[in-house]
């Protein structure tokens, strides 16, 4: 006998120890495969560090020699010996406006200088110069300059000491660059008399340069890093983005921690800052194009490993499943004998106290089963159908036998005794576990049968469909008190009855019309 135990329990734990120690080298293999190809996905971000580091330095050093050509422009404006002494002289008369006015000459070299200067390399590009005093009155201007000097009171409030202001801001739908240069007076000691001032278009002249510089990548960026909002400058022109509308983090991550390599959903991102400037350039290339050989590395490895899993499992399961199936074949033969085992005692049963009741019962049982196969029922609910009918009258092991053989009609009471023993054996049925719904079909056709339920109260055709049987065999039954129906008479007087399906009436009308 032991050794019987020992043979079955290694019989059980075979499959399982197999199972496992598949699981095991599955999950040792996909470990390795991930620590493979993780170590490749770290040694490509390195290498695209390093590549788009050396593109947001050189598209920075374009941004920063565009700035410093213009900025050694002004600063070479804001030296001019005459723009000095007419601002210092300016300066010194209080910033009269009739005296500015009643030195012609002076007055007219400066407007003529400034006019000039608009017209010079770099600033012929569209920009717009101004000159500036030092009350922060307008002098003179070019005509590219745009009216209005409120944009430029921060940068010429920092110049002392500062050589250059730089701001990025939108006019007219157009990406502009602020500049401020400090005209030194003559006077020892005193501060700046004025400002050359320029404001110079961004979008055409930087964003050519940039594109230049950025080769490989898949897109770029110049951004102005502010507090609260950043103004971006893109191939698709310029825009400010705010923290309610920022909308791509990545990006925005780039732009507030230059030098560290962003990994987004869509792109790689790296920002470089421009030297003296609260600038960034931001680099990007397409994640798939700079990781897609590592993700078609994986999937090549986890294909192959799936390959030979699956020839593994394969061999594995074929042998399984073959035991299995005559396993779960033999399990289903024991519960259907069960099943019809138990069913045939309780109608012997019936049969000793009710001649003729097991017969009926079977006959039910036979044509639900067989109304719904007609309907296509599933297997399942067939097989429900046909042990539910068996069982639909075995309440009247409950009921007093000279009540089951009476021949006359039933009075209320003895109806009742009939309700009360369907209820008893419906509740016994109810703690038997059967696999299949077949305590809760005999209620619901108890119930519809009884009045209780209506058609649309019910939940399954198997209860719907053993209520027609049932109705059908006793009508077409002989009994003491009357002649059997015909065929035809049953099913006319089925069809006036209560609780009784006229679809399934209309499919065992269709089923006697063809025997």
């Amino acid at each position: 006998m032991a050794t019987l135990n020992t043979s079955l329990k290694s019989r059980r734990s075979g499959p399982l120890l197999v199972g496992l120690a598949i699981v095991l080298a599955t999950l040792l293999a996909i470990f390795g495969i991930f620590r493979l190809v993780g170590a490749q996905r770290d040694f490509e971000l390195d290498r695209w560090q390093a590549r788009l580091a050396a593109t947001t330095q050189s598209m920075g050093e374009a941004a920063r020699g565009w700035l410093e050509t213009r900025q050694a422009a002004l600063d070479a404006a804001a030296a001019n010996p005459t723009v000095q002494i007419y601002l210092s002289e300016l300066a010194l008369a209080g910033f009269d406006a009739g005296q500015i006015m009643a030195n012609e000459t002076k007055r007219g070299f400066v407007d003529s200088y400034i006019a000039a200067l608009a017209r010079r390399a770099p600033f012929d590009d569209g920009s717009g110069v101004a000159l500036v005093a030092g009350n922060h009155a307008l002098v003179t201007s070019s005509e590219g300059f745009v009216p209005g000097l409120a944009n430029f009171k921060p940068i010429m409030a920092a110049g002392g000491g500062v050589a250059m202001g730089v701001t990025m801001s939108d006019e007219n739908g157009q990406a502009v660059m602020r500049m401020a240069a400090p005209v030194a007076a003559m006077m020892p000691g005193a501060a700046a008399a004025g400002f050359v001032l320029v404001r110079a278009p961004m979008d055409d002249a930087l964003l050519a340069q940039l594109k230049a510089r950025n080769g490989f990548a898949s897109g770029f960026a110049l951004l102005d890093v502010e507090a609260n909002r950043i103004s971006m400058l893109d191939p698709q022109g310029w825009r400010v983005l705010t923290p309610a509308t920022m909308g791509d983090a990545d990006l925005m991550a780039a732009a507030r921690k230059p030098g560290r390599l962003v990994t987004g959903d869509e792109f790689l991102l790296l920002a470089a800052p421009v030297t003296g400037t609260s600038w960034v350039t931001v680099s990007m290339i397409d994640r798939e194009t700079a990781l897609g050989g590592v993700q078609e590395r994986l999937q090549g490895l986890l294909l192959s490993l799936l390959f030979a899993l699956l020839a593994v499992i394969a061999v594995v399961l074929a042998a399984f499943a073959i035991n299995r199936v005559s396993e779960e074949a033999k399990a289903k033969e024991r519960k259907a004998q069960f099943y019809w085992g138990l069913t045939d005692l309780l109608l012997d049963a019936i049969d000793q106290r009710d001649p003729g009741a097991a017969a009926h019962s079977r006959r039910v049982s036979a044509l639900s089963a067989d109304l719904m196969r007609a309907r296509a029922a599933k297997p399942d609910e067939t097989e429900t159908a046909e042990i539910a009918g068996a069982l639909l009258n075995v309440g009247k092991l409950f009921v007093p036998s000279n009540v089951l053989t009476k021949s006359g009609a039933l009075d209320p009471e003895e109806r009742g005794q009939f309700s009360s023993g369907s209820e008893k054996w419906l509740d016994l049925l109810s703690k038997v576990p059967f696999d299949l719904p077949i305590s809760d079909v005999l209620a619901e056709a108890h119930g519809l049968m009884q009045g209780r339920l209506a058609l649309d109260e019910t939940r399954f055709q198997a209860a719907r469909a053993i209520v027609v049987a049932n109705g059908y065999i006793a009508l077409v039954s002989p009994r003491t008190y009357r002649d059997p129906k015909s065929a035809g008479e049953a099913i006319a007087l089925l069809v006036n009855s209560r609780g009784m399906d006229a679809q399934i009436i209309s499919t065992l009308t269709t089923m006697q019309a063809g025997q």
